[in-house]
């Protein structure tokens, strides 16, 4: 049993050269459709263009829409957009260098179990080994290598949908229009929600009843030692709503004028805060 965002390899199939015509790569690929629930197929639209088409025209032939949808041809000279949490935007990137940089962070996240069979030279583990960057484009690109890279490509491809169809990153659902809600919007949910701190509210939960001790008033022993007033209110309206009188003497009012408290000189604005 695979845990949360492991990926598995579990088959492999080869198309040797003397097998490598429209008729027998397509035939391959629409047995394998049969045989397994593929979500979708992922191609290098460079090497695969005539099977991509091939492919198509027999779904719809045979009036298999959903199998037309399912091919996903890719230019590894194209851009993908990728949503950047930090900046909150879509940026571009070159496909290629996104795909091999998504493969990487799986392989070197221990995201993907790999049979030993594959640790072989032209298996995928080897082809792993032997993938190098040659050089970079005027652009600054990464030109990878050339030899030795049909199985990893096929690997990277897989991954790479993925990360396309089901990654955060890249499936970003946005609008260009903004819905007003009949309930008055975030202000109107809100107040349905969330009472003001100044009413009471019949459904709230007594926490003495579960074994919850009242905090007590904070700063007051310290007042005490101080030898200053010390009053504390439990009325949750605000300050300026509050009836103010002997029996409730807010910590601010009694604070109010000028002391001197140990060489220590202040308090002469009142302070916003009650306790």
């Amino acid at each position: 049993m695979l845990g949360p965002h492991l990926y598995r390899l579990f088959r492999t199939e080869v198309v040797n050269a003397a097998e490598f015509t429209e008729a027998g790569a397509v035939t391959r690929i629409l047995r394998l459709d049969r045989e397994i629930p593929l979500s979708y197929i992922y191609a290098d639209e460079g090497y695969g263009t005539i099977q991509i088409e091939a492919i198509r025209k027999i779904a719809m032939v045979n009036n298999n829409v959903a199998l037309a949808k399912k091919v996903v041809p890719i230019n590894m000279a194209s851009k993908q957009e990728v949503y950047d949490p930090l900046t909150r935007k879509r940026v571009k990137k070159a496909m290629k260098p996104f795909m091999v940089d998504n493969a990487s962070r799986v392989v070197e996240s221990r995201r993907i179990l790999l049979p030993d069979i594959e640790d072989d030279k032209v298996g995928v583990v080897g082809q792993m080994r032997e993938y190098t960057i040659i050089r970079r484009s005027p652009t600054g690109q990464p030109v990878f290598s050339a030899n030795n890279e049909d199985m990893l490509t096929a690997f990277m491809l897989a991954l790479l949908g993925f990360a396309r169809e089901y990654s955060e990153l890249t499936k970003v659902n946005t609008s260009d229009t903004i819905s007003v809600s009949k309930e008055g919007g975030i202000a109107g949910r809100t107040r349905r929600n969330v009472d003001p701190r100044w009413e009471s509210s019949s459904d709230r939960i007594d926490l003495s009843e579960h074994g919850v001790r009242k905090r007590q008033p904070m700063f007051m022993e310290l007042v005490e030692r101080m030898g200053l007033p010390y009053e504390y209110t439990t009325d949750r309206r605000p300050e300026e709503l509050r009836p103010v009188g002997p029996a409730v003497v807010p910590y601010e009012q009694s604070m109010r004028g000028t002391r001197n408290i140990g060489g220590f000189k202040g308090y002469n604005k009142p302070s916003r805060r009650s306790f």
